[in-house]
């Protein structure tokens, strides 16, 4: 049903899918199934034929009962699954023009320059900078979280490309902003694109030598401010050790592209880091960004992405603010808005599941109160990281408070100093900032605590022949899964998720989805266990686990194969996720 009213357009509407109902018979017969599965495994308890069935007729029962919990919980997103649709034509109407338009400060995150190389997030950076949003409110801030000069050498590169670059993309129009993206794509010929590419494969090739290097030398160095800069990197300056470091790279109000128009804020930070103090990885990381932000721009809504993101969809932020602008939503009650991630170059059968296509497109279509945060492409509120909307939790300073008001220059000494202070490795001890105002860590569980303070979130499909989002870093082998999983599990908040959290009052009032909760803990006891050690204890005792015989209950394994023969061939057929 569309948001509209006699005054206002409708910005967002929202429809059930027409599935909803063969959902709901597909899970009755399935839980058929699984029942007969029970069954067979409790006749093979009550009548082993010798001890090692019976050992193995266990183990399998408690594979099994643990696989239907999994199976069980994701039901609650099939039941009624719905689509959004946004209407960013009628924003305008609705906000009163771009001068409506809240101001946007977008958080990139990167903590290592040869795992991940700084062009590639020079792309990230340059295909938001792009974005057909009013420049003077756009701020992209960049964390360096290894403490790198030559992260901070690339977007020097960076900052002087993009003066070129955001006028290019302006007068062409163009959908694919991320320079590497657009060059890889496009066989158009013409002197203006040719000279362009010559200017960015010029930045590319020093960049990637001096990143060879493992230094910048002083025939790249420009200007006295870039060797001020790169000066701070001494000998006593290490990845686990060092001072904070804050550089300007573009201001809004100083800095024009060549047709001389404005260009946005570009702000490097790598936060205060001392092997004394814990740092929390990508959660340390974006609460110093929050803190730097605040003093310097503090924007109500804020993007965060991860470095290997592209956007190659210009109008991103308007899809955003149909929800985080809708006058008929309740926006206090409203704290992010999550975009699926969608991947390129995963060869055509992925069929190592590098995609993650169930959990970040097709299981958040069916959670009404909206996914959980996954970390990047993400439109928070500012606010909603102050605690519940009933009550706001005030920081020590007024500078961090999300109604504050910066004033004054950018690169003021006093404006500098602040944030130096707020970067620095101690500040949330003993602070609220360590407590009651914080990201939890870099995604799921943060999500999570979103949701028991009482805040909505939205999920905001990507929309027709184009992805909001792209991971330019692909996960072509088959151990990647396995790698990212292991990495959400230890430093994304699976392993953090604890029953308690679903209905405890130091998190906010009991407002936590439960079925979600669940299904987020069942990453914790993934029973992997469950699942190889049976086959390999049948083998040892030389014991058959499957049924014997035409039993009618063999039907149970012939249904759960061939659901899974099904759902691989829709994915070949059905390109787009929303239809089926």
């Amino acid at each position: 049903m569309a948001s509209a009213t006699a005054s206002h357009p409708p910005l967002n509407s929202r429809k059930l899918l027409r599935r909803a109902i063969l959902n709901r018979a597909f899970a009755l017969a399935y839980a058929c199934a699984i029942l007969a599965l029970f069954y067979h495994h409790v006749k093979t308890l009550l009548r082993p034929a010798t001890a090692a069935n019976a050992i193995a007729a266990l183990f399998l029962l408690l594979a099994d009962v643990v696989l239907a919990f999994m199976w069980s919980t994701t039901q609650s997103f099939r039941l009624y699954p719905t689509r959004n649709e946004e209407f960013p034509e009628n924003l305008e109407k609705v906000v009163g023009g771009t001068g409506g338009f809240p101001a946007l400060d977008v958080f990139i995150c990167t903590a290592d320059p040869y795992k991940e190389p700084p062009m590639g997030v020079v792309n990230t950076a340059l295909s938001v900078m792009a974005y057909e949003y009013p420049v003077e409110k756009l701020s992209v801030y960049v964390s360096d979280d290894g403490g790198s000069e030559l992260t901070l050498f690339a977007f020097m590169e960076a900052a002087r490309f993009a003066g070129h670059w955001l006028p290019f993309c302006r007068e062409r129009n163009l959908v694919e902003r991320s320079p590497e993206a657009y060059f890889a794509s496009s066989h158009r010929d013409g002197t203006e694109i040719d000279k362009i590419k010559m200017m960015y494969e010029s930045m590319k090739m020093r960049v990637e030598h001096v990143v060879e290097r493992g230094k910048v030398g002083e025939e790249y160095i420009i200007g006295d401010r870039e060797r001020r800069a790169l000066n701070m990197w001494t000998d006593e300056f290490t990845r686990q050790n060092h001072p904070a470091v804050i550089e300007v790279l573009l201001d809004n109000n100083r800095d024009r592209d060549i047709t001389g128009n404005v260009m946005p804020n570009l702000i490097y930070l790598s936060r205060e880091k001392s092997q004394n103090a814990p740092h929390y990885f990508k959660a340390g990381a974006l609460n110093a960004l929050l803190r730097v932000s605040a003093i310097m721009t503090n924007a109500p809504i804020i993007l965060t992405l991860d470095c290997d993101m592209c956007s190659n969809d210009p109008k991103t932020p308007h899809r955003a603010l149909c929800y985080l602008a809708d006058p008929l939503i309740d926006q206090s009650q409203l704290g992010y808005v999550q975009f699926p991630q969608r991947y390129q170059g995963i060869n055509k059968g992925d069929i190592y599941c590098g995609d993650f296509k169930r959990l970040f497109q097709i299981n958040p279509i069916g959670m009404k109160n909206g996914p959980s945060y996954v970390g990047t492409g993400c439109f928070f509120r500012r606010r909603s990281l102050f605690g519940p909307p009933s009550a706001i939790v005030q920081s020590e300073i007024p500078e961090l408070s999300p109604e504050h008001s910066p004033n004054g220059l950018i690169r003021s000494e006093r404006m500098l100093a602040l944030a130096q202070n707020v970067a620095g490795c101690k500040y949330e001890h003993n602070t609220n900032w360590g407590h009651k105002i914080r990201v939890t860590c870099g995604g799921l569980l943060h999500g999570l605590q979103a949701s028991m303070r009482g805040m909505e979130v939205g999920l905001l499909p990507p929309g027709e022949g184009s992805v909001s989002w792209g991971r330019t870093d692909l996960p072509h082998r088959r151990p990647q899964p396995d790698q990212e999983m292991g990495h959400w599990a230890s430093r994304g908040g699976l392993l953090q998720v604890q029953p308690g959290h679903v209905r405890n009052p130091v998190h906010g009032p009991p407002h936590g989805p439960l079925l979600c909760a669940l299904r987020v803990l069942v990453h914790v006891v993934h029973p992997h266990h469950h699942l190889c050690l049976p086959p390999s204890d049948c083998s040892y005792q030389w014991t058959l686990h499957l049924p014997q015989g035409m039993y009618l209950y063999i039907l149970s394994f012939l249904t759960l194969g061939v659901q899974y023969s099904i759902l691989g061939f829709k994915k070949q057929k059905i390109k787009n996720y929303k239809e089926y």
